[in-house]
């Protein structure tokens, strides 16, 4: 949890471990939390578990502690270290990929690193932050991890025909609009759901819900938003009212109290320091860190 301390900063001397304050200094700041997720909680609106199994759970999840060892309690995170996640862009929000040409060619990655929910995301965050991801194309096909061997060639070329096409556009238009607008009529999504049986290339032809490894988060099945972008939620008060018919006690209210003493995490509101991204920040010179970045000065004027 160090190599990336410039860009989250370091953590308070109030929590150090005693590896921290035999070093003397910090590890970076813990980027996320897990207050108030309520793990489990659409398994239990759709009645594959029992609300007994769904206290259970939350009541046992725990966290992990700063070496990611786990923890009997939850992780409550590093507000200032969450905050600079969206600003350095670690979290990317997609504020600044509207004027960004986008190919996501990739094949089937069974749950690792490389899932291909990470570009549901990023198409779901363009939707919301631009109200459209007409600056992307997703290709999906056989191969694991880069779709299908010709790919990788085959999308370069069709990106250099549609950054060419924008390089030509002399309208006074916006890169944004251009982007979209300037898009080959060829270049359109493509994807292959089972071996041999290719959807014809069209926009909207990939469905998140037929792509072969599409796995959902656990802070989904908790109600947490399809852009998967809330570090740290906001929480809200549990009330009984929010569990509706789904049958669970009154001592079992309590004991879910008892695991959410500050509320359950409120979806429907933004997250905890959760910001655009700070386009093209310094971090330092030779006089000091700056953690989290600052904005960098206008260039320098030629003489």
């Amino acid at each position: 949890m160090g190599y990336m301390k410039t860009l989250l900063g370091p953590r308070a001397k109030s929590v150090w471990t005693p590896q921290e304050k035999k070093a003397g200094k910090s590890f970076a700041g813990v980027p996320f939390a897990n207050t108030g997720v309520q793990y489990g909680l659409q398994a239990l609106q759709q009645g594959l578990i029992t609300p007994a199994m769904f206290v259970d759970l939350n009541q046992k999840i725990g966290g992990l502690d700063i070496d990611a060892q786990p923890s009997a309690t939850r992780m409550v995170g590093d507000n200032s270290a969450v905050a600079n996640s969206y600003r350095t862009g670690m979290v990317d929000e997609t504020d600044n990929l509207d004027t960004v040409a986008i190919i996501d060619h990739a094949g089937p990655d069974p749950g690792a690193a490389h899932d291909y929910a990470h570009t549901w995301w990023i198409r779901d965050r363009l939707d919301k932050a631009h109200g459209g991801h007409g600056n992307q194309v997703l290709w999906f096909g056989p191969a694991p991890l880069i779709g299908d061997p010709t790919w990788p060639t085959t999308a370069l070329k069709a990106i250099d025909g549609w950054l060419a096409a924008v390089k030509a556009d002399g309208s006074h238009a916006s890169l944004a609009h251009k982007i979209v607008a300037d898009r080959p009529a060829g270049v359109h999504d493509r994807c292959e759901y089972a071996p041999a049986v290719t959807a014809a290339p069209t926009d909207g032809v990939c469905l998140p819900q037929t792509l072969q490894t599409h796995y959902g988060t656990p802070r989904e099945v908790a109600g947490g938003p399809a852009t998967n972008d809330i570090l740290k939620c906001r929480l809200k008060p549990i009330s009984k009212a929010d569990y509706g018919l789904l049958g669970l006690t009154d001592a079992q209210l309590q004991a879910l109290r008892k695991v959410f003493p500050t509320g359950v995490c409120d979806w429907s509101k933004r997250g905890i320091g959760q910001q655009p991204v700070k386009a093209w920040q310094e971090y330092g010179d030779s006089g000091a860190v700056v953690y989290g970045g600052r904005p960098m000065p206008p260039a320098p004027r030629s003489h």
